[in-house]
């Protein structure tokens, strides 16, 4: 409905957006529409079960194995409640990964080593990369001197978590990415407007491949 809306989501990290990721791709391949089909009772084997059942199934269930053949394929679901992905609009494990690597930007902890992970994506569904952004905790209780939130933070490339064009995409790139994506002027006026500027000119935004059905 919205497919320039950009969603952040503040704290969760880099970890936990590429196990969400990784889920809901797995989650789609056994249980979309089609997937489904091979949960069917309807497509059962009824005469199969039966042999089986009183084969292997012990005196119990081999004296029951016609009455449970035909209680379980007499089992159902409402068909309209069958497609969890229906409201999503979501139609292949490609979707996912558009909207995870163009709509959603996860906001993570400056010295969080994890944060690594939004840019490396270790053999996950892709190769995607997540866009993280720098999420400081300059304004916490646990901040004893604001002046080293930022260079925690770069500590990570010092560490070799990260290498200089990542750190640069964590704390400018990707939030630019963010806030102009429904309002290209967010940064006029601000120190920052050139260096926007120059960025959007030569990183065009891609555009969800997500279309409404």
């Amino acid at each position: 409905r919205f497919p320039t809306l950009r969603f952040a989501f503040l704290e969760g990290g880099a970890a936990w957006a590429r196990s969400l990721y990784c889920e809901l791709v797995s989650h789609w391949k056994k249980r979309n529409r089609a997937a489904m089909e091979n949960y069917n009772p309807a497509s059962m084997d009824r005469a199969m079960f039966v042999t089986l059942a009183q084969r292997y199934g012990g005196m119990i269930l081999a004296e029951k194995a016609e009455h449970l053949a035909d209680l379980y394929r007499s089992a159902g679901t409402d068909p309209a409640l069958i497609d969890e992905w229906a409201q999503s609009q979501i139609r292949s494990a490609e979707d996912i990964r558009d909207i995870f690597a163009e709509r959603f930007f996860f906001g993570c902890e400056g010295d969080d080593p994890l944060n690594m992970i939004a840019f490396d994506p270790m053999g996950t569904p892709f190769e995607t990369q997540l866009r993280a952004f720098y999420g400081s905790d300059i304004g916490h209780w646990d901040v004893p001197d604001m002046r080293e939130v930022l260079q925690e933070t770069c500590e990570l490339v010092e560490d070799g978590l990260m290498n200089q064009d990542q750190l640069r995409d964590f704390v400018f790139a990707n939030p630019v990415e963010l806030w102009t994506a429904t309002n290209p002027t967010f940064f006029k006026g601000t120190v920052v407007e050139s260096e926007v500027a120059k960025l959007l000119a030569a990183r065009p935004k891609a555009r969800p491949t997500i279309k409404p059905s």
